[in-house]
């Protein structure tokens, strides 16, 4: 027994929950989140619009991605804390799935709870689900084919799910940016970037093979098109960095710059500027007719690079700076007087496209790709970016492994009836346990039926039906039909019921539940 002392060191702000009332708490919250994300599952499912403050700005998003969702409804709730986290690693690895990963989850937490109202211990119930997910999983492995050539278009059909927002063009984009990224097997999506162009539809959106920066030149006289352009990247100032001020004593030495004439003060500007000119001159010797510079360029240097016809950018990001060193295999030097010839970087082409509010700079590179996107709303750009960067994970998942299975509720439908054959096997409880994970694979293809427009159960009996008669690769339609369906990767497949079964089995070994609201303390630093 804890003494009257123990118990009042307990914050008052501690909020306690134990056995079923943890678990409740935990199935509830769960399907609350799978209630607001399942009507925007498949190609007819619905938008949904979430807002939120950043400071004193108000954001919007439209969007039929479940991560935005999670991330709202999580912001006070542990076990929405835990989904949003688990479907936001589902969307980074795999690119697809994510709403079916918590359709899933949701539906594996409600049988559970019918199975512990039945007197059914939680952990039989985690040795029938673990014997069900190993099944599943292997069905899908035996029952898998390989990807034919030129068919990665139909398995990114999956993953626009009805947007419209893929077309043709854009998916052969997408197709031809992963290839440019491959190497050695080995796809880098960071040799893939985007940059956004407000306007016009997103239809226009296209692919630039190269890399696309927004930075005005120089000076207005510069050239705008450059043939084999020798590129140097400096992430300093030219000769002379900025004079770093301390208190006395501090710093790696002290300095002090004493001018007591004009005479004195005009001779210092003269080495300075002899300085700069010496260091700009190991431009000229090298044949470097294009500057990427990090920092400011003051006048004279600007002229002096105008003089010698380099076609020179300041104030450049240290990311676009290191990516461009990247792409035109160049080295990035903090001097120019440390400028080598193997320091100096090359491409096929560099052009200026003058446009609203800044220009754009295109420098063609191999192995390096860009989408421009276009769309007439932000929101419409915002959507169509996240679904391109899922398109890419799941080209790069395609690269490591190009067995596909049935989507839309086919290879659902093929486990349940498998699982229901394989449950006999079982002489205890566990039976009901793998029993009612093949009921909440069939929740995935209900929710399809629904979102179709069409009576789920008759399309399920419908279904099952065909599958019956040896029709495995039959699933559930736009038109709320059963036919063949596209292809999905056994990736996806696989990676939402391993993901499901972990995140159900972590909810199902919480018997107790602490949360507590903390108070911030604010202390001043003595």
């Amino acid at each position: 027994m804890l003494t009257q002392n123990a118990v009042n060191t307990i914050s008052k702000s501690c909020k306690f929950s134990k056995g079923k009332d943890a678990w409740r708490d935990n199935l509830q919250l769960t399907a609350l989140a799978a209630d607001r994300v399942r009507s925007s599952l498949g190609p007819n499912g619905a938008y949904k619009m979430v807002t939120y403050n950043r400071g004193p700005e108000r954001i919007v998003k439209v969007t039929k991605g479940a991560v935005p969702v999670l991330e709202e409804l999580a912001i006070q709730h542990p076990a929405l804390a835990v989904l949003a986290q688990a479907a936001k690693m589902q969307r980074e690895e795999i690119g697809d799935g994510v709403t079916s990963f918590v359709i899933l989850a949701s539906a594996l937490l409600k049988k559970a709870d019918e199975l512990m109202s039945k007197r059914v211990h939680p952990n039989v119930i985690l040795d029938g689900y673990l014997e069900a997910a190993k099944t599943a999983l292997n069905i899908i492995e035996t029952t898998s084919t390989t990807l034919e050539e030129n068919s990665l278009e139909n398995v990114l059909e999956t993953v626009d799910c009805g947007r419209g927002c893929l077309t043709k063009t854009l998916r052969c984009g997408l197709i031809e940016a992963s290839e440019i990224a491959t190497k050695d097997g080995k796809m880098d999506k960071d040799r893939i970037r985007m940059v956004r162009k407000q306007g016009g539809d997103t239809s226009e959106t296209r692919l630039v093979k190269g890399i696309i920066l927004r930075k005005a030149k120089l000076h207005r006289a510069m050239p705008d098109k450059i043939s084999s352009p020798r590129i140097a990247v400096t992430s300093g100032r030219i000769v002379l960095n900025r004079v770093e001020v301390k208190m006395p004593g501090e710093g790696r030495f002290n300095m002090r710059f004493d001018i007591q004439s004009p005479e004195q003060l005009g001779a210092c500007q003269k080495a300075v500027r002899e300085q700069k000119r010496v260091a700009l001159e190991s431009l000229q010797s090298l044949k470097v007719n294009v500057l990427f510079s990090q920092q400011p360029i003051d006048t004279f240097a600007k002229c002096r690079l105008l003089d010698m016809g380099v076609l020179a950018f300041e104030s450049v990001d240290h990311e676009d700076c290191a990516l461009i060193a990247k792409g035109a295999h160049a080295n990035m030097v903090a001097d120019l007087a440390d400028l080598h010839e193997p320091d100096v970087g090359f491409a096929q082409m560099l052009e200026i496209e003058e446009s609203n509010p800044e220009p754009m700079v295109t420098l063609n590179v191999p192995e390096h790709a860009t989408f421009l996107m276009r769309g007439s709303t932000c929101q419409a750009i915002d959507e169509l970016e996240v679904l391109i960067r899922n398109g890419l994970t799941v080209l790069k998942s395609s690269v490591e492994d190009r067995n596909v299975v049935p989507s839309c509720g086919a290879t659902e439908m093929r486990i349940a009836r498998e699982l229901r054959k394989f449950a006999v096997g079982f002489s205890g409880k566990q039976q009901l346990a793998v029993d009612g994970f093949a009921e909440a694979l069939m929740e995935i293809p209900r929710c399809l039926a629904g979102n179709n427009g069409v009576n789920p159960d008759d399309a399920l009996a419908e279904l099952a039906r065909l599958h019956a008669e040896g029709f495995t690769d039959y699933g559930i339609r736009m038109d709320g039909s059963c036919g063949t369906v596209c292809p999905e990767l056994s990736q996806i497949k696989s990676s939402v019921i391993k993901r499901a079964y972990e995140f159900v089995s972590l909810m199902l070994r919480v018997d107790e539940q602490i949360s507590r609201k903390e108070i911030v303390k604010f202390h001043k630093k003595q």
